[in-house]
């Protein structure tokens, strides 16, 4: 008798049984089993929305061996690597040993797998756009990268205009008297993503809301992107940052002396400089506000320096 997991791993070719597919061992296991699911899904929609990108559900279970054929193919093909890198958050949604862990999850959005690995894309509104069954995306004894690329391709998001996103939130600040806390970051950029992890935290970004707009203009993967940062950054490197006033006039940046681009703060003076830079005119952050953002760039900066030693 076939087990459960054999009858549900079903996205091989149908003339071969499951356990004449090995997949490689992947280094670590694919699916995260005390995982809370449905609270990674949604950090991953709200990061979503910052990036306007989208969130792919890998759904599946470790007993799986095509699951962990696709885990390898998305770790080890560099253009499909770089693809999920700029356009997904990718979360791995464990469905157990063929129970019915995280169904209520899926259900809720009207994902109904047929087979294992599964994929689903939401948007960053949090909705279902498409679920796949990847046999489609199968060739052999393998998933085809091409195929998988393709359909990566067909479901990204579309590109922003960096202009009008700036303008759009220049407007907004004006209209509600704040200003625009304008930050300059690409997919590769590993100190961006350090930085962006303390500013998406609900409280960080709650925090900021109180008194600015916050704008990210992916230099990679907006159009005109180029043209704001010629008009707007005042030294090199990424991430650089600016406050900017509704009318467009800049009012401090990341650099903290001239020509000086701290980047991701991990110094003292270089939190000192970052918190000036969001508490100098406020109006509206409150104290405890003020010391949750604080605390949140110290934490992240100890991390940062603990992995240094």
């Amino acid at each position: 008798m076939m087990s459960v997991a054999l009858v549900l791993c079903v996205g091989l070719p149908r003339s071969l049984l499951a356990d004449q597919i090995k997949a490689p061992p992947a280094t670590a296991p694919v699916y995260d089993e005390s995982a809370n699911a449905t609270q990674d899904v949604a950090v991953a929609v709200r990061r979503a929305g910052f990036e306007n990108q989208r969130v792919l559900l890998d759904i599946g279970g470790n007993w799986c061996h095509w699951c962990t054929l696709l885990h390898n193919l998305f770790e080890e093909n560099q253009d499909i690597k770089t693809l999920l890198r700029s356009e997904y958050q990718v979360v791995n949604v464990d469905i157990g040993n063929g129970t019915d862990k995280n169904a209520d999850l899926l259900a809720g959005y009207g994902i109904k797998p047929i087979s294992y690995p599964y994929l689903a894309i939401l948007g960053p509104d949090n909705k279902l756009v498409v679920q796949q069954e990847t046999g489609a995306l199968e060739a052999g004894p393998a998933h085809d990268p091409q195929k998988v690329m393709a359909f990566l391709n067909q479901w990204k998001a579309s590109p922003l205009d960096a202009q009008k996103v700036l303008s759009d939130s220049l407007a907004d600040a004006g209209a509600h008297g704040k200003r625009v806390f304008l930050h300059l970051g690409a997919p590769w950029c590993g100190w961006c993503h350090k930085l962006e992890d303390v500013l998406y935290q609900p409280a960080v970004a709650d925090a900021i809301s109180a008194d600015f707009v916050l704008t990210k203009i992916d230099t990679d993967r907006m159009t005109g992107a180029a043209e704001v940062v010629k008009k707007y950054q005042t030294s090199g490197g990424i991430p650089w940052y600016a406050i900017v006033t509704p009318d467009g006039k800049v009012v401090s940046t990341s650099d903290l002396t001239p020509g000086n681009n701290i980047g991701f703060p991990t110094e003292p003076a270089e939190i000192d400089h970052v918190m000036h830079m969001f508490t100098d005119g406020h109006k509206n952050m409150t104290d405890d506000q003020i010391a949750a953002v604080r605390d949140a760039f110290t934490k992240a900066a100890a991390a940062v320096k603990a992995t240094m030693h």
